[in-house]
């Protein structure tokens, strides 16, 4: 357990396709905490400027494919070490053995209210339904 004068510091590996994930990803790295990113290999306009932030700040990035998922990862992530995983508008459910990979858990940021809105693009089939509240799931 960490004390006032002793923070507890974690390497987090982000998983994440969306500028969404952006605010998190800079306040991460600015504590120190940002160890890695890892992007779909779909490179698009909203997810590019997450990958310009590593390549100028040396943060370890991968993207990959779907195909290569576990066994791209499994590798990538050992000297790594993550102690947590997560994901902000990741489109690809992660496979238990990459899950269990760091010591204090895996976390998924969904910017919708479960089980209504799982899977991709919760905030646009809120505003299609003409929702009039919103939410964010952290399981």
């Amino acid at each position: 357990m960490a004390s006032e004068s002793q923070p507890c510091l974690m390497n987090v590996i982000l998983l994440s396709n969306s500028a969404l994930s952006m605010p998190t990803c800079i306040d991460l790295f600015q504590k120190g905490l940002l160890k890695g990113i890892i992007m779909p290999n779909r490179l698009h306009e909203e997810n590019e400027a997450t990958k310009s932030f590593a390549e100028q700040n040396a943060i370890p990035f991968i993207s990959i494919s779907k195909s290569g998922l576990e066994d791209e990862l499994i590798d990538w992530l050992s000297p790594l070490q993550p102690d947590v995983l997560l994901t902000i508008t990741f489109p690809w459910l992660l496979p238990e053995t990459l899950v269990s990979i760091p010591t204090h858990g895996s976390y998924n940021l969904l910017f919708g209210k479960l089980p209504h809105y799982r899977g991709g693009d919760p905030v646009f089939w809120q505003l299609a339904n003409r929702d009039k509240e919103g939410a964010v799931t952290l399981h």
